[in-house]
C-alpha cells in the first residue's frame, strides 16, 4: 500500500511512501512509530492499503480512521493481457526459435544467477536440447554481475540474436520482461531464491505462462497463495529433479484457462477519491 502525504506545507500534492519498508524500519519501536504517525496525521492526505490487515496495522500506529482504507493492490490493474496459445510469433519477434518452448527467468537478482544455472545444469540433456532459456535481470546495471554468475556456473550466455546454440539469452534492455513472459511457456520469478521478498507472480501468469518461484515470496504472499491454490504456481527449494514435472503440470493448468489472475473489478470508489483529494 502507499501512504499519501501532502508534504506538510503543500496541501493537495500527495507523495508516496512504502508501507512495508516504513513499518519494517520501525519494528520494535512501536511507541516511536505511533508518535511519528500521530504527529504526521495532520499531513496525511490518506493511507490506502492493500488489505484489511495492512489497514489494521496502520490504525494501530494511530493513522486517522476516516482517511485509512483497504483498496487492494493497484499493480493488479496493470497486468498484461493474455496472449494467444501459439507463442511462436512472440518468440520470433524476439529473435528466438519459434518452434522450441521458452523458459523465462524473470527479474533475476544478484546471487540468483548461480542458483538458477546450477538447477538448469542438473536437468537431463533432453530438456536442454528441447528448451531455450532467457534470463532477464531485474536491473540492467546488474546484468554484468548476473552474466558472470551464470557463466561461472558453467552455462553459456548470449544476448539479442547473438546467442550461440544451447546458450541462454540474456535480456539486458529495460522494459523487455513482459515480451519474454508472453513468449514463454514457463516463467521462473526471480527475487524469490534470495532474501529479496519475491516479485509479482501474477505478471507472467497473466501472460498465460506457468510460474515457478523460490521460497522467498514474503512481499508477494497474497498473490502467491491465490495462484498456488489455482494450480498456476509451483514453489521449489532444492528439489531440482522435480522441476520438469512441476513445469509440465503448471503448463497444462495454464493452457486449460483455469487460472485467471484477478484484476481489480472496479475503479476507485468516490470515497477513495475523496480520501486522496482531502
Amino acid at each position: 500500500m502507499a501512504a499519501l502525504a501532502d508534504g506538510g506545507a503543500r496541501r493537495g500534492a500527495p507523495g508516496r511512501g512504502a508501507e512495508r519498508a516504513a513499518l519494517g524500519a520501525l519494528a520494535g519501536t512501536l511507541p516511536l512509530a505511533r508518535s511519528f504517525v500521530r504527529g504526521a496525521g495532520g499531513g496525511l492526505g490518506a493511507v490506502l492499503c492493500q488489505s484489511e490487515a495492512d489497514r489494521d496495522r496502520w490504525l494501530a500506529l494511530g493513522a486517522p480512521v476516516a482517511r485509512t482504507a483497504a483498496i487492494g493492490n493497484l499493480k493488479n490493474d496493470g497486468l498484461p493481457a493474455p496472449v494467444a496459445d501459439d507463442r511462436g510469433a512472440a518468440r520470433a519477434a524476439l529473435g528466438l526459435d519459434p518452434r522450441r518452448p521458452l523458459l523465462t527467468l524473470g527479474n533475476v537478482r544478484p546471487g540468483e544467477g548461480a542458483t538458477l544455472a546450477a538447477a538448469w545444469r542438473s536437468l537431463p540433456e533432453t530438456i536442454h536440447e528441447r528448451w531455450q532459456v532467457a534470463a532477464v535481470p531485474r536491473h540492467p546495471h546488474a546484468a554484468p554481475g548476473v552474466r558472470r554468475e551464470i557463466e561461472a556456473a558453467g552455462v553459456k550466455l548470449g544476448h539479442d540474436a547473438t546467442a550461440p546454440p544451447g546458450a541462454w539469452r540474456l535480456g539486458r534492455s529495460r522494459g523487455v520482461l513482459a515480451s519474454y513472459y508472453c513468449a514463454g511457456e514457463v516463467a521462473v520469478v526471480g527475487g524469490s531464491f534470495g532474501p529479496y521478498g519475491g516479485h509479482n507472480p501474477l505478471e507472467p501468469a497473466a501472460c498465460g505462462a506457468a510460474v515457478v518461484a523460490g521460497p522467498h515470496l514474503e512481499s508477494q504472499r497474497p498473490a502467491a497463495e491465490a495462484l498456488t491454490a489455482a494450480g498456476g504456481l509451483e514453489i521449489v527449494t532444492d528439489d531440482r529433479a522435480r522441476w520438469p514435472r512441476r513445469c509440465a503440470r503448471c503448463s497444462r493448468t495454464m493452457r486449460s484457462g483455469s487460472v485467471a489472475p484477478r484484476r481489480r473489478s472496479r475503479p476507485p470508489t468516490p470515497r477513495e477519491v475523496r480520501l486522496v483529494e482531502r
